[in-house]
């Protein structure tokens, strides 16, 4: 498909504008106007090169964030597909405390978490028969996003153009061996010692692989590989949840362990 948004100098530096916006916490809706992106082709023709501002502030590439993934969040989102975006290397939280006002509108989804033991090549093709042998392990796991207030349903160009919406991500504990049973196992979200969520594996588009399997096959139409190491988050498992100040979160995954966090 030819590219139909004109990335020349001036465009780029919109988009630049448009990063540090983002950064100081300004409501950027009527800068994103500007930009007429009219397809989701365009959509992450947009994402990569305001990708390029984040490769300077937050580090290289470490995985990718699949979004919209269960049928809670499409209906929360008013669309039916999902997306991605990337995740940097400073975006890999290892404090368990995270600050509100760092934040514009703080998100958090609970998540599972894999890692990618070997290159995926453009050749291979990854099923749910065979993924099992490219994990190295999966993880529960939140990821820290920010919605800048915006209205639901919202726009998926948007979204998608913003790196849907990444802004963090806290891994639990990491399992090297876990259940093949995956699409029945039950989770559970806590806020401050009780239960707010439950969930199993197969509210994410079936089960909790098929995201990276769909992500695998999305990349490889834009020539992209999935190499060792590759971090992927596979979809929020519940609802986003927008906390308070003082709030504590844990998610549980049966037989997989759980990850924490505290708002201040």
């Amino acid at each position: 498909m030819a590219n139909k948004i004109n990335l020349n100098d001036d465009y780029i530096k919109k988009i630049k504008l448009f990063f540090e916006s983002h950064e100081n916490h300004i409501d950027n809706k009527k800068l994103f106007k500007d930009f007429t992106i009219q397809s989701i082709h365009d959509a992450y023709e947009f994402q990569n090169k305001f990708n390029e501002f984040q490769l300077i502030k937050y580090g290289y590439p470490v995985g990718y964030k699949i979004g919209l993934t269960s049928k809670k969040m499409q209906k929360l989102c008013g669309v039916n597909q999902p997306n991605y975006g990337v995740i940097f290397k400073k975006r890999i939280n290892n404090d368990l405390e995270v600050y509100k006002e760092d934040f514009k509108n703080l998100g958090i989804e609970s998540e599972l978490c894999l890692k990618i033991s070997k290159n995926i090549g453009l050749e291979v093709k990854v099923t749910k028969d065979n993924i099992v042998d490219y994990i190295e392990y999966i993880a529960p796991a939140f990821e820290l996003i920010d919605d800048f207030n915006t209205s639901y349903p919202i726009n998926i160009l948007s979204l998608i153009a913003e790196n849907s919406w990444n802004k963090g991500v806290i891994i639990g504990k990491k399992n090297k061996v876990f259940p093949t049973n995956l699409s029945k196992t039950k989770s559970i979200l806590y806020k401050n010692n009780k239960i707010l969520d439950s969930s199993y594996g197969n509210e994410v588009l079936g089960h909790p692989f098929n995201p990276a399997i769909w992500l695998i096959n999305k990349l490889k139409e834009r020539r992209v590989f999935i190499k060792k190491g590759t971090i992927i988050l596979t979809g929020s498992w519940t609802k986003t949840v927008f906390p308070k100040k003082g709030d504590n979160f844990k998610f549980t995954i049966d037989k997989l362990g759980s990850v924490n966090i505290s708002i201040n």
